[in-house]
């Protein structure tokens, strides 16, 4: 929406977001970028797809909307859980479990990126508020259901 407010009519808009980055990158996994022709006004949104295609890089068409939506989810839900599994002294341990590490893997990989990345997440994404209040009312609520059963 700013791209499209503050853009001149003749600059064209394909948006992309890699769903990578320097932490997550590793040219063994899927490597997937997000593209929506905003305003392809010069028609270059099949070059750009070649592009990325050309790199192994599957490009997913969403709207930035529908992206949002998805990024609240994915994205934005596991920086917050990363962060605060951290900033709680989530550490490894001499027993630590197959699931355990995976967590271990979700601070590393978002605790690397900084500060300003990470509010920037939750702060710009219009979807990502609703799904922390409803990630910490879960939270809350099976917590109270815990401590009735272990009365």
């Amino acid at each position: 929406k700013i791209m499209e407010k503050y853009f001149p009519r003749h600059v064209g808009i394909i948006a992309s977001h890699p769903h990578f980055g320097p932490d997550s990158y590793s040219p063994f996994k899927e490597l997937k970028t997000t593209v929506y022709p905003v305003r392809d006004i010069y028609k270059r949104f099949d070059e750009l797809k070649l592009v990325f295609e050309s790199q192994a890089i599957r490009t997913i068409k969403l709207s930035p909307d529908e992206h949002d939506k998805m990024a609240a989810s994915s994205q934005g839900i596991t920086h917050f859980v990363g962060r605060v599994l951290d900033e709680s002294g989530v550490r490894s341990t001499q027993i630590n479990t197959f699931g355990f590490n995976e967590l271990l893997g979700v601070i590393e990989q978002t605790c690397n990126d900084s500060w300003d990345l990470f509010k920037d997440l939750q702060k710009y994404n219009p979807y990502t508020n609703e799904m922390i209040d409803n990630l910490i009312n879960t939270i809350e609520k099976l917590h109270k259901q815990i401590k009735e059963d272990a009365r």
